[in-house]
């Protein structure tokens, strides 16, 4: 079988989240980060297409149940962050999950009200290296917390950075917002990035291989 496709009764959060049970599951999402992430749905290329139009239908209610601006509040992974992408399990080898992730640094920098021109002084970004580094933090020391939420860690290489992910987050969308975030300052594309491994495919982490050029 074929590790990359899904097999038909299997859970589909946890084909596409890395989580081994959902009963004893402890993660909490930041609320603007799931408001980020309802925002680069709608404004993905593939909004009007039917898994993600699904995936903005689950949004709804919890707009409406929710204030997703409050930075100071964190919501249960599964039942908001998780739920909402679900339609999307089925679109892992297509690249939507990576172009939803493109939109999502963008978005949660807009919430978090920091204009796009001054987002590099506002994060105190000077390189490459320090923008992969603010977003392994940030995922860390505000995005999501919990036992269970894992890690984004950076080690520098000489051709630039690999990040090791433990988080249960699918690894094409945690890629996008790197390349997002990248494409937002200007600092690289998504040719500056390539998984080495993956836990779909048996890894006991997924690896991500940055190359910087100057």
């Amino acid at each position: 079988m074929n590790p990359d496709q899904f097999v038909p009764g299997q859970d589909l959060m946890s084909s596409m989240f890395h989580i081994p049970d959902r009963k004893s599951f402890d993660a909490r999402v930041q609320a603007p980060y799931v408001l980020a992430e309802i925002r680069a749905l709608r404004s993905s290329v593939f909004r009007n297409s039917p898994e993600v139009q699904r995936a903005i239908a689950i949004a709804g209610p919890i707009e409406q149940k929710y204030d997703l601006n409050r930075a100071d509040l964190y919501l249960p992974a599964i039942e908001t962050f998780c739920s909402i992408l679900e339609p999307l399990a089925m679109t892992i080898l297509t690249g939507t999950l990576r172009r939803v992730g493109y939109e999502i640094f963008p978005q949660y920098a807009a919430i978090l009200g920091i204009p796009k021109a001054s987002i590099k002084e506002a994060l105190g970004i000077k390189d490459k290296a320090d923008l992969v580094r603010v977003i392994c933090t940030s995922y860390s020391e505000k995005g999501v917390i919990g036992a269970n939420a894992g890690t984004l860690s950076p080690l520098v290489t000489d051709s630039g950075m690999t990040i090791t992910d433990t988080t249960f987050m699918p690894c094409q969308l945690q890629m996008g917002v790197f390349i997002g975030a990248g494409m937002m300052t200007g600092m690289f594309r998504d040719s500056a990035l390539v998984e080495k491994r993956c836990r779909i495919k048996g890894a006991p982490a997924c690896v991500y291989a940055f190359t910087f050029t100057h």
